[in-house]
């Protein structure tokens, strides 16, 4: 970037690796859903800010690196991020107990886990369409 003063060339230079990029976002996401850093998101809006903003980097790294790829290194990359995010959605979903609060938050936990797995595993499933169809169509080509 013109004029920038270089910060932010390990993060582009990662997206240029589509296993790297989704392991970034896959520890932001697992760092920010243990208990205790979970619980202080909720209590301290600073860190609520940090959580979310860690949230959109590591997902514009991750899906910048898988959608600008015209190779099978995307592939990969979107199983592993739908699976490991799959387990976390199911874990929250079928806990028994609350993780982040009183029995109260239960129920509010295991619908937030169910939405993380169902809905939020169709775009990793149509983004590995549409990558593989597009990998697919170069390789016929050649």
């Amino acid at each position: 970037m013109a004029g920038g003063n270089g910060a932010d060339r390990p993060l582009l230079h990662l997206s240029r690796y589509p296993i790297w990029a989704g392991g970034l976002q896959g520890a932001v996401i697992w760092f920010w859903h243990a208990p205790k850093f979970y619980n202080l998101a909720l209590a301290n809006p600073g860190w609520h800010f940090v959580e979310h903003a860690g949230f959109a980097l590591g997902a514009a790294i991750f899906w910048w690196s898988v959608l600008a790829r015209h190779s099978a290194a995307a592939l990969p990359a979107l199983l592993i991020t739908f699976m490991h995010t799959g387990m976390l959605g199911a874990l929250l979903t079928f806990a028994q107990t609350p993780l982040y609060g009183d029995m109260l938050d239960l129920q509010d936990q295991q619908l937030a886990g169910l939405i993380m797995w169902v809905p939020g595993g169709l775009p990793y499933l149509l983004a590995g369409g549409w990558c593989g169809l597009r990998w697919f169509r170069k390789h016929a080509q050649a």
